[in-house]
């Protein structure tokens, strides 16, 4: 979310100040995350700290205005778009379970995965963990992709007279479909393991020797 400049450039001089964002106590930009959010300042472009990680963590850029602004400034932020940032709540809170029960499965999967190297059986099981670890993925990065979707249309449709604007960030929705393509690649290794897999097998037709 860029905040350089929250309000037009009425105030006299204001081209005196690195920013408006800074002259109102705000920072120059806002990365959202899923453990917190990170803030910088374009002078030096890189993120000058970041939140305490909290899980289940819901971004509210109001309650960080709120926080930030020196004493006696103030940015009137539609109700509207608190409202819709509200209702993302509850999916924040999905999309965080998922990634961490996704997260558990595959740890799971990699213990239970090399009972396939002795038996089918092993491969069955590895199989269908592996599956489930790729459902939990794949929602949780499809409800990831969605709602982030939504906070960015929300912030640049509705605040837009403040000259805020909000756009993705490529490497976490990179990672997350990586991922997901992993776990399908695992989920199709394991089925190939219950068909051809390299378990203890017994073997007819081999020539007996008579005692």
């Amino acid at each position: 979310m860029n905040t350089t400049d929250i309000i037009p450039a009425t105030v006299p001089a204001s081209h005196e100040f690195n920013t408006i964002a800074q002259n109102l106590g705000l920072h120059d930009f806002y990365q959202n995350s899923l453990w917190g959010y990170c803030e910088g300042d374009n002078e030096n472009g890189t993120v000058s700290s970041c939140s305490t990680p909290t899980p289940m963590y819901t971004f509210d850029p109001t309650q960080i205005f709120a926080k930030e602004l020196y004493a006696g400034q103030v940015v009137d932020i539609p109700t509207s778009i608190q409202d819709n940032l509200n209702k993302l709540h509850t999916a924040t809170q999905w999309m965080f379970a998922m990634y961490i029960v996704g997260v558990i499965l595959a740890f799971i999967t990699i213990l239970i995965g090399l009972t396939a190297l002795f038996t089918r059986f092993g491969s069955l099981v590895s199989t269908f963990v592996s599956f489930l670890a790729f459902l939990f993925i794949l929602a949780a990065t499809l409800v990831a992709q969605i709602m982030f979707v939504i906070y960015r249309n929300v912030i640049n449709g509705t605040i837009v007279q403040l000259n805020v604007s909000a756009s993705l960030g490529t490497a976490m929705f990179a990672f997350s479909w990586t991922a997901s393509a992993a776990a399908l690649v695992a989920f199709f290794g394991f089925c190939f393991g219950i068909c051809c897999g390299t378990g203890r097998r017994t073997y007819y037709g081999e020539k007996r020797e008579d005692p």
